[in-house]
Order: C-alpha cells, then sequence, then structure tokens
C-alpha cells in the first residue's frame, strides 16, 4: 500500500517533486505563465500585421512557456511523464480498419434515425393528448 498511481497522493514518490521547493521554482511557473499571455498578447495587440506573423508570435509565447514550465520546474517534469506515457499507451491502441469503421458509422446513423423517429413520435402523441387535456 505504498505507492499511489494518482500523483499528490500519499505515499506517491513524486509527491514531493510536484511542490514548489523554492522561491525559484515558483518564479519559472510565473514566467511560464508571462509568457504564454505575451505571446496571446502579441497576438491581438499586433492586429494590423499578417496572420502568418502573428500566429508565429502566439506560437512561440505559448512554446516558450511550455518549454519553460515543462523542462524547468518539478511540476513540469510530472506532466511531461505523464504526457510521455499517455503517447506510449495510444500507441498501442488496436485502432479499427477502414471495413469495420465504415460499419460501426452506419449502424450507429441507423440507430440514430430510429431514435429520432421514435422522439418524433413520442411529441407527437403527448402533443395531441396535451391538446386533448387541456383543450
Amino acid at each position: 500500500m505504498g505507492t499511489s498511481l494518482i500523483p499528490g497522493r500519499a505515499g506517491d514518490s513524486r509527491n514531493a517533486a510536484a511542490k514548489p521547493s523554492s522561491r525559484a521554482e515558483t518564479t519559472r511557473c510565473f514566467a511560464a505563465v508571462v509568457l504564454a499571455v505575451l505571446g496571446c498578447g502579441a497576438f491581438y495587440l499586433f492586429s494590423e500585421w499578417l496572420l502568418p506573423l502573428r500566429m508565429i508570435l502566439l506560437l512561440a509565447g505559448l512554446g516558450g512557456g511550455a518549454a519553460v514550465f515543462l523542462g524547468t520546474t518539478a511540476k513540469g517534469r510530472v506532466c511531461l511523464e505523464f504526457l510521455l506515457g499517455a503517447h506510449q499507451e495510444v500507441r498501442k491502441v488496436v485502432w479499427p480498419g477502414r471495413p469495420e469503421a465504415m460499419r460501426m458509422t452506419l449502424i450507429i446513423g441507423v440507430l440514430v434515425v430510429i431514435v429520432a423517429i421514435y422522439l418524433w413520435v413520442l411529441d407527437w402523441i403527448l402533443t395531441r393528448l396535451l391538446g386533448w387535456l387541456l383543450g
């Protein structure tokens, strides 16, 4: 009962690394937020510039903020570990082939039509019933 799979729970070895341990850690988190906000602000501040240039500013700010957070803070490293693990799990998924995907899509489409017709008939019956009761 010593380890937990949920970060921040008792027994989690990453718990101590996830907490800001110093003023420098807090400063790095703040710098990451400032970079992201500056990127978003530049996107709107320079609205007369061409859109591709504004997008470069936006992505540079957001990317810089993410890089500072993920690369220099303990919480960022825990987050990066989680994202890498999630990516590995997604690669293990066996995705359906085209024929199976088409068949499932057709089944879902037919069921949607059936439920729509059922709700339409139910609405029609209840409307007539209420009209007769209140009429």
